[in-house]
């Protein structure tokens, strides 16, 4: 149960993240006007960004699977 809760959610959030890092290259121009000294290819800025939502991600996913594990599942399915 964790394993499926927790894989989805890492695949919404791959691609998420994908998506962003595509639009964030796409975007350099402005991105180079508001944030200062922070070039606009800088390769840590995007992989610590995209690693710290990805580990908020990986927490906000658990969460929920840890809740479901605790749950019986016929209980589960006589209550709906």
């Amino acid at each position: 149960v964790a394993g499926l809760v927790v894989g989805q959610g890492m695949v919404v959030v791959g691609s998420g993240i994908i998506v962003g890092v595509v639009i964030a290259l796409g975007a350099t121009r402005l991105m180079s006007c508001l944030l200062f000294n922070v070039g606009t290819s800088d390769l840590t800025a995007y992989a610590g960004a995209g690693t710290l939502l990805f580990m908020l991600a990986v927490l906000a996913c658990a969460v929920p699977a840890s809740r479901a594990m605790r749950l019986h599942p016929a209980t589960v399915l006589r209550e709906e």
